[in-house]
């Protein structure tokens, strides 16, 4: 927290004042994509690179009337002396997680937030895996444009018309877990509600089970059922009424500067 959340907290204090008085600036806070994602053996980290979304969020809301912006990334994990030395004591769960996804080079991540920040945007994400955890963790982070936001709202949507989607069933979590399978059971011809292996399907590597049409394979390679078309649908809807939310409150926040500052000015005249 000393590190990640008041170093970021301490040097926006220093320049936030200056910035309003000119009416322009742009804050850049690096998070991380266990600041959209906790994670096994993250969990002091995580919280702070949460935190940083926290204030990111905030802050844009309480800087935006004097034009001044910020931006915060989200990296994956980079090939950095401190990713080397965190590797040292990685659990093995955490390091098993964590090479599901490519490490980055240093030059595309400063890159691409340097990009990002120049172009406007509140989110700063990278690749296409970054790309779509942004998208699925915005709830109602702030966004640059409405193009930005309908392209999020558009991207839960599609997913719901991606093969394989529709689940039969739910339960209080709204998925449909089929039995445990076990190391020592055959791998099954057809998948819970009897769907088929897809063709050349690849095995899950804990328990040789082959990737269903309609399942995707847990940990423990337990199939179970991704949200139905509804689901998904549903929440493209939520992130378009975050948005005029998120709208409301930003004229919120103009009409009690322009109150203010009338006040202000009356008690000068008084």
């Amino acid at each position: 927290m000393s590190v990640n959340y008041l170093g970021s907290v301490y040097p926006s204090r220093a320049v936030i004042t200056t910035m309003k008085e000119r009416r322009v600036g742009r804050i850049v806070f690096v998070s991380s994509q266990a600041g959209q994602l906790g994670l096994f053996g993250f969990t002091a980290y995580s919280s702070s690179k949460f935190a940083i979304r926290g204030l990111a969020e905030a802050l844009q809301m309480e800087v935006k009337p004097y034009n001044v912006y910020v931006t915060v990334a989200y990296p994956p994990d980079t090939d950095t002396p401190g990713f080397a030395e965190e590797n040292k004591t990685k659990p093995l769960e955490t390091r098993l997680i964590s090479e599901t996804v490519s490490v980055c080079k240093p030059e595309q991540v400063a890159k691409q937030i340097v990009k990002d920040a120049i172009q406007g945007n509140f989110n700063s994400s990278i690749g296409s895996d970054g790309y779509m955890l942004s998208s699925l963790t915005c709830g109602m982070a702030p966004v640059t444009s409405i193009t930005e936001g309908l392209q999020q709202s558009r991207f839960r949507t599609s997913l719901g018309k991606s093969e394989g989607l529709t689940a039969p069933g739910s339960n209080q979590l709204g998925q449909v877990t089929a039995p445990p399978v076990t190391q020592d059971a055959a791998p099954p011809s057809r998948g819970p509600h009897g769907t088929r292996p897809r063709p050349g399907a690849p095995e899950c590597h804990h328990c040789s089970t082959p990737v269903f049409l309609n399942c995707r394979p847990t940990w423990h390679g337990n199939p179970q059922w991704l949200p139905s078309t509804t689901e998904v649908v549903t929440m493209g809807l939520f992130r378009t009424i975050a948005l005029f939310y998120l709208g409301s409150f930003d004229s919120i926040v103009r009409r009690c500067m322009m109150q203010r500052a009338k006040s202000e000015v009356a008690d000068k005249t008084a």
